[in-house]
Formats: C-alpha cells, sequence, structure tokens
C-alpha cells in the first residue's frame, strides 16, 4: 500500500513535492505563512491544511506512516542571532508533541548543519523519550545533481528497536557526487532562474520566471516578487528529497 504522510512547516511544499515523487501520498499540511499556504492550495487542492502548528491538536484522523518537515531554522542558522531553544521560533517541542501523538512509522526532519552544535541533543533526547531511534547525516544538494551546496541535516526516526541505517544506504547508493563537486555554477548565483533550480519547485500561475531577471542577489529583490524568494529560500532540493523517500518506501516494504 502506498505510504502517507503528513507535513509540518510545510512552507512550499519542497519535502512535500518530493516525498510524492518516491511514492507517497500526503494526508495532511501544517504551514502558518500566508503565501506559503497559497502555493499549497494551489498545488494540494484537496488535502486538508492547518495554519499553526501551535496550535494543531492531531487525532486518530490524523495517523499516517510519516511524519516530515522543518522546523524553522532561524534560532540557529548562522546569518541569525543563534540564540538556539532560548528562540521564540524553537518550535521542536510541537514536532515532537504531534509525534508523540501520532507515532508515525517514520519521522523525516530537515535543518540547517548549525543545529547539530545548539540543541541537537534537545532533539535526540525527545525521540529517545517517545521511544524512537534516530540517525542522522548532512546532505548536499551537490551529492544529488544540483549545481549549488544547499548543505543540510538530515534526520531519520523510527521507533526504537531496529538499526535500519537509512541515510547510509542513501549516501552509498543514490549521490551523485562526493560532497564538494560544485559542477559549472562554483559558489556563485547567475539569477533568478537559479534560484528556480533550488528547488524545481512549480510555479503559481505559470512555469516561467517573470522579467526582468534578477542577475544577482546583491541586485537587491523586488518586493513582489520576495515571498516567494524567501519560500525557496526556506525550500529544500526536492531530488534529495525523493532520495530518501524511496528509501523509506523501500525500507517499509522489507
Amino acid at each position: 500500500m502506498m505510504l502517507t504522510f503528513g507535513s509540518l512547516f510545510a512552507g512550499i511544499g519542497g519535502i512535500d513535492c518530493g516525498l510524492e515523487a518516491a511514492g507517497m501520498r500526503c494526508a495532511w499540511q501544517v504551514e502558518l505563512d500566508p503565501f506559503c499556504q497559497s502555493v499549497l492550495r494551489d498545488r494540494w487542492p484537496g488535502v486538508p491544511k492547518h495554519g499553526d502548528v501551535k496550535t494543531f491538536r492531531p487525532d486518530a484522523t490524523h495517523r499516517v506512516d510519516v511524519i516530515a518537515g522543518g522546523f524553522p531554522c532561524q534560532p540557529f542558522s548562522s546569518s541569525g542571532r543563534r540564540r538556539g531553544t532560548s528562540d521564540p521560533r524553537w518550535l521542536w517541542p510541537e514536532y515532537a508533541r504531534i509525534v508523540a501523538t501520532l507515532r508515525p512509522r517514520y519521522v523525516l526532519v530537515e535543518n540547517v548543519p548549525d543545529l547539530l552544535h545548539l540543541a541537537f541533543d534537545s532533539v535526540l533526547r525527545s525521540l529517545a523519550a517517545i521511544g524512537y531511534d534516530a540517525e542522522w547525516d548532512c546532505l548536499a544538494a551537490s551529492q544529488f545533481g544540483a549545481s549549488h551546496r544547499r548543505k543540510r541535516l538530515f534526520v531519520v526516526a523510527y521507533p526504537a528497536g531496529t538499526r535500519k541505517r537509512l541515510l547510509r544506504n542513501i549516501i552509498q547508493h543514490h549521490c551523485e557526487q562526493p560532497w564538494g563537486a560544485m559542477g559549472a555554477m562554483g559558489s556563485q548565483w547567475r539569477g533568478a532562474n537559479d534560484l528556480l533550480e533550488l528547488t524545481n519547485a512549480p510555479f503559481v500561475g505559470g512555469d516561467r520566471w517573470p522579467q526582468p531577471l534578477i542577475h544577482c542577489l546583491d541586485d537587491g529583490i523586488p518586493t513582489q516578487w520576495g515571498a516567494w524568494l524567501k519560500g525557496l529560500g526556506n525550500s529544500v532540493y526536492v531530488p534529495l528529497i525523493t532520495a530518501i523517500g524511496k528509501a523509506i518506501v523501500e525500507d517499509s516494504e522489507s
């Protein structure tokens, strides 16, 4: 049977696209940002949605095989103040609460690598407290065919008692390049179309970037497209998520 997943902090649906491409079905989504909500309504019109993770109280009707999402990274990002668990945007406890309530077969978490140095012990302790084992690694979009790095921390958790090593299997069998291989683009962003390539995300209302192109980030971001760029920046590289999703599907069938 097709695995189902619930999407927390869904954003513009990058993780959702990746898991669907791996053969899963989205059962529900939770997202607060109004622009991201509009993207989700356009792409997943029939999927139930909830706005605020803090008020989301799941019940038996929300049970899924996989809960996935990337809770806010601002408390840990090197571009911010790095307040960690003292930041009001520290929302992992809400994520853990929902996992504890629904007890899915798998949990997929995405965040920035700096989480490892600031609050990762809290994540692992809370998973262990509700009976989940976990594995984690930092993976980059460039390892899965992209021409940019976009290195992120990924955690896969599952009920305690089995040693799955799903992420290691992904690295061994799905990565196209070793970490650090950058391709022709190098570390520069050449324009707005490169931002689209970050996620392979669908456009709302069309499949072309509006003219004129933004030739580099230093040119500034037009106000009318700022929400879209923010959504892309907070999203993920879809093929990487698909690789993780396929590993989860394969494991569920073994």
